[in-house]
């Protein structure tokens, strides 16, 4: 009784009635206003509720990863005790990779489920409780734990945290809207988690290469759809929001990272620094829903994995090692850039150990020595083999597409396909273009430019955004003493460049390694002011300038999307609270969806972006799949039967937009439609039509007239089969010419074909008389213009 007599005492305080009047008055005041607030803008619409909701999950996601992975870690490494930020990073990828294991367990077993979404979490949590907390009860003894420094670096210390959150905050609000969303992410990365989501379970996806690539991000995007309460647009929301938290994960690494290369020296506040590399603020550089800063999450630990593995070879820091590394290649295949630099490590560190055997003066066994590259591999793939495992069994390729060329087991394929992914992979301005040796020196020179000449897709602009200091200062580092780390960090910056150069040169790709490079610039900058006054006076202006140049790329390339967030967020003000109004994002493919019954296929032209469309979508673009292969149909009745045996149940195309890369499949698509009995609904600017029944008089072959594109189709009469050459455009080949079945004679009039041909092709160098224009007119109507060909059929 004493004890609730203290209890109560504790919480009205010494006036107890005084107390009770005030906490009434407080409660009646909350409910007063909220009354009065919810005339004009109900509570229930409140953008706080769900953001709120996200951030709760989020945050017991971070929780279940942190907890589980330091569990992990403490029965691996026992007794040994890593920095506190090394700790907590290593935490989150050991946990990483223990959740998506647990993911792909579950979509394996058909398990995809809302309750599979919070009951991973939850279980982790709970399995993980006691070493979550004593994890936080070390964070914070050592974090308030004084320290000895001057006024000034106290001051700046600050300002450089507040510039930090200032800079994030600026990231959450770019990426805040769905706006934000990027054309890969609406492309692949998101549509796999919503066919995850509405299937149940893991499928496999025939008519899209980029789909089988490693997706650790899908994943996650997988587990955060699932959520209760977690519904369009805010699933959407709530993938660029663990992706803004991975790159905030970029602080942990680079000051983790920074601490092993100053010794494990403590100096705080070096997390910071990640401003000083702006390129995090650039559009299709920054939080977009993709898996570049999920990629990017891996790369100190590897590096820092390795690093501890070197000194001793021993079984614990080589299974970490694996883990991380096997992580990393489950996100995506670039993790090479990182795990290139660290082999290349590891391979000096054990032969120059091996040696050392040799010589009868061993620091390391020989049993550890053979022992230790063995373990990392079979840990590393047997964490990655979840992805390749996926591939063998549905595509008959563990890496499918890449050997699809060379296993007679890969499916989908044709005679084309391999042809077609090779010499269509990527944008041609991003790929190497030296041979030979020159491939090696345009890498090692471009490790001394790369900075200042960027290499762009989306943002065209040649403005160095990626940040310059890490080049400019790493010829100062041969002046330090005990540089040895830093210099560690170097080569790891310069074989990823090498690599990245010969690869596919896209600074986004960059955001795999670029904490390496921020934390291997801000160790030099202390390493430098350490010198003395004069290092220092020469510091200040250099890394003001970065800082300067920095602050315009905050808003540079998000300025729309800023303001979209703010439009987005004062909807509710507006009284715009109606989803339709307020959610306007990919509306049309919303509403294809709902016009389409949930078992519906979808063949969709005109967009690699299908994000919207929850359905099952294919795409027939030649270069980006082998399932749809239209080598030898002659007629749309051929068409539409090759359409029923692939499944589909509709038609979703955009008039003047897109194609699957040939003239012959544009041809038989606008001609199966235009059989059609039924009209296409529209859909802004998309049409939807129920797949047609075949055509009751299929003409066979089709005959079609061509003129103005005489670099590839003479003038002429063609089979519609004949018309096969690939291209980005439709007036455009590899290949050609292509002879007609009848050619159009000198002096002889084009209108000769049309009371034969089917359809009648008109490329931008065509010139037709009055005379044949009037017969064109009526004997044909224009379907369709791609690209400046102008396509018709007969009336």
């Amino acid at each position: 009784m004493d004890d609730g007599k203290r209890g109560w005492r504790a919480l009205v305080g010494g006036n107890a009635w005084r107390s009770m009047v005030a906490a009434l008055v407080c409660v009646v005041g909350l409910a007063v206003f909220a009354a009065t607030v919810n005339r004009h803008y109900p509570l229930r619409d409140w953008l706080l509720w769900r953001v709120g909701l996200l951030w709760i999950y989020i945050a017991l996601w971070l929780a279940a990863c942190v907890g589980m992975g330091r569990f992990v870690l403490r029965k691996l490494l026992r007794e040994r005790e890593l920095p506190l930020a090394e700790t907590w990073l290593q935490s989150m990828a050991v946990g990483l990779v223990a959740f998506v294991l647990c993911l792909y367990a579950a979509g394996t077993v058909g398990a995809f489920h809302p309750a599979v979404a919070i009951g991973l979490p939850a279980l982790f949590v709970a399995f993980s409780q006691r070493d979550l907390r004593a994890l936080l009860r070390r964070s914070r003894d050592e974090l308030g734990a004084p320290i000895e420094q001057s006024t000034g670096m106290a001051w700046l210390r600050r300002a450089a945290a507040v510039w930090c959150v200032i800079g994030f905050a600026i990231v959450y609000v770019i990426a805040f809207s769905p706006e934000a969303i990027s054309l890969d992410a609406a492309w692949y990365h998101l549509p796999i988690a919503h066919d995850y989501v509405r299937a149940g379970r893991i499928i496999p996806f025939y008519s899209e290469y980029n789909r089988t690539l490693p997706h650790l991000s899908s994943m996650m995007y997988t587990w955060g759809f699932l959520l209760p309460g977690v519904h369009n647009p805010f699933e959407w929301m709530m993938a660029l929001h663990l992706e803004f938290v991975m790159l905030a994960w970029r602080t942990v690494a680079v000051a983790a990272c920074a601490q092993w290369m100053l010794g494990d020296r403590n100096v705080r506040g070096l997390w910071a620094s990640v401003m000083l590399f702006p390129l995090m603020f650039a559009f299709a550089h920054s939080v977009t829903a993709g898996a570049e800063h999920f990629l990017g999450f891996w790369a100190v630990p590897v590096l820092l994995a390795t690093m501890r593995m070197l000194d001793r070879f021993d079984t614990p820091s080589c299974v970490l090692l694996g883990l991380v590394s096997g992580g990393s290649i489950l996100t995506k295949y670039q993790a090479i850039y990182m795990i290139t630099a660290c082999g290349i490590l590891v391979v000096g560190r054990w032969l120059w150990l091996m040696a050392k055997v040799v010589r009868k003066q061993p620091e390391v066994s020989a049993r550890a020595l053979w022992l230790a590259p063995l373990t990392v591999m079979c840990v590393g793939l047997g964490v990655a083999s979840p992805h390749f495992v996926k591939n063998y069994l549905f595509y008959g390729d563990p890496m499918y597409p890449f050997l699809m060329g060379k296993l007679s087991s890969a499916f989908p394929n044709n005679p084309e396909a391999a042809t077609l992914f090779s010499s269509n992979l990527g944008d041609p301005d991003n790929r190497p273009t030296a041979k030979g040796l020159a491939r090696l020196t345009d890498a090692v020179a471009n490790f001394f430019s790369f900075s200042f000449r960027p290499h762009y897709v989306v943002v065209k602009q040649k403005w160095p955004l990626f940040g310059s200091l890490f080049t400019l200062l790493t010829p100062a580092v041969v002046v330090l003493k005990g540089a040895r780390r830093i210099w560690v960090g170097i080569f790891c910056c310069f074989i990823t460049i090498l690599v990245w150069t010969n690869t596919y040169l896209q600074d986004r790709y960059l955001n795999a390694v670029v904490a390496v490079f921020i934390a291997t610039t801000v160790v030099m900058i202390v390493r430098l002011w350490e010198l003395g006054r004069l290092a220092r006076i020469a510091l200040v202006p250099l890394v003001g300038f970065q800082v300067a140049w920095g602050l315009d790329t905050m808003t540079w390339s998000g300025d729309t999307l800023i303001k979209d967030t703010i439009e987005f967020v004062r909807s509710g003000y507006r009284g715009e609270t109606d989803p339709s109004e307020r959610y306007p994002w990919r509306k049309d493919f919303r509403a294809i969806t709902a016009a389409t019954p949930p078992d519906a296929k979808l063949l969709v032209r005109g967009t690699r972006e299908v994000l919207g469309l929850d359905r099952e979508v294919h795409r027939d673009v030649q270069w980006h799949q082998a399932y749809f292969y239209y080598a030898g149909l002659r007629n749309t009745a051929e068409l539409q039967q090759y359409y029923v045996d692939k499944g589909l149940t509709h038609l979703v195309w955009q008039p003047r937009v897109g194609h699957a890369g040939t003239l012959h499949s544009t041809i038989l698509f606008t001609a199966l439609v235009k059989s059609s009995p039924v009209k296409p609904e529209s859909f802004g600017p998309w049409r939807l039509l129920p797949l047609p029944p075949p055509p009751a008089d299929a003409p066979t072959p089709m005959l079609v007239a061509i003129t103005g594109l005489q670099r590839i189709y003479p003038a002429g009469l063609f089979h519609v089969d004949d018309l096969m050459l690939y291209s980005g455009k439709l007036d455009g080949g590899r290949g050609g010419p292509i002879a007609p079945r009848e050619k159009l004679g000198k002096g002889e009039s084009f209108d000769k074909f049309f009371s034969r041909a089917h359809a009648v092709v008109l490329g931008e160098g065509a010139k037709l008389s009055p005379e044949v224009q009037r017969a064109l007119d009526q004997g044909f109507v224009k379907v369709e213009e791609i690209d400046d060909v102008r396509i018709f059929l007969r009336r």
